[in-house]
């Protein structure tokens, strides 16, 4: 974890800080929180700032995405009211949009930042370089380990896969299991539609079978 945590004052951190601020002072209790505070505080005026940072990624990436969900939707045959075109459509999308936030997260990270001489931070380099390997651009690692036991006990107590995982688990294992019969084919938007009849025609064949 970092030295320090920056954010703003929305009522969905009350937890962490508390959280943050524990852990810190248990595994680096030599830095007093008089003397650099685990936590500081920014206005949302600032934060706002970054979280347009977003926006790029939605009219670039994500505008597209819904653009071929919309272009297919009726050709594709679904139908809302069946309840495996709807739990299939939910999931087979929301893949799609993971792999294509994934792509764009790589792509951030070995983005080559503009050579900067007046900053004070190290520029003329890729992120994930600077990240991962400070000491070549006059830094220091100062981040702070975390046993792999606290860090499972946290996810147990706050992680929430059912959250993300769009279906149930029985759903799910369903869903992987037909998209791997028909080849795994490539999550991108162009081709969603496609491989959602696909897995149709599969789950009907086999659906026919067992029936």
């Amino acid at each position: 974890m970092s030295v320090t945590l920056t954010c703003d004052k929305g009522t969905e951190l009350r937890k962490i800080i508390p959280l943050v601020t524990g852990l810190r002072k248990k595994y680096q209790p030599y830095l007093k929180e008089d003397a650099i505070a685990a936590v500081t505080a920014t206005k949302s005026i600032n934060n706002i700032t970054r979280e347009r940072l977003w926006r790029p990624m939605w009219e670039t990436e994500l505008a597209n995405v819904l653009h071929e969900y919309n272009i297919g939707l009726v050709e594709s045959g679904y139908q809302p009211n069946d309840h495996i075109h709807a739990t299939l459509g939910r999931w087979l999308w929301a893949q799609i949009v993971q792999v294509r936030l994934d792509e764009y997260l790589e792509t951030s990270a070995y983005h080559i930042v503009r050579k900067q001489k007046d900053i004070l931070l190290p520029s003329g380099a890729r992120r994930i370089d600077i990240y991962q390997s400070p000491e070549e651009f006059d830094g220091e690692d100062l981040l702070i380990p975390i046993p792999a036991e606290d860090i499972d006990r946290l996810l147990a107590q706050y992680d929430k896969p059912y959250l993300t995982q769009f279906g149930s688990d029985e759903e799910v294992a369903l869903f992987q299991d037909i998209y791997i019969s028909i080849g795994s084919p490539k999550l991108v938007a162009r081709e969603g539609w496609s491989i959602f009849k696909r897995m149709v025609g599969t789950y009907c064949a086999r659906f026919v079978e067992d029936d």
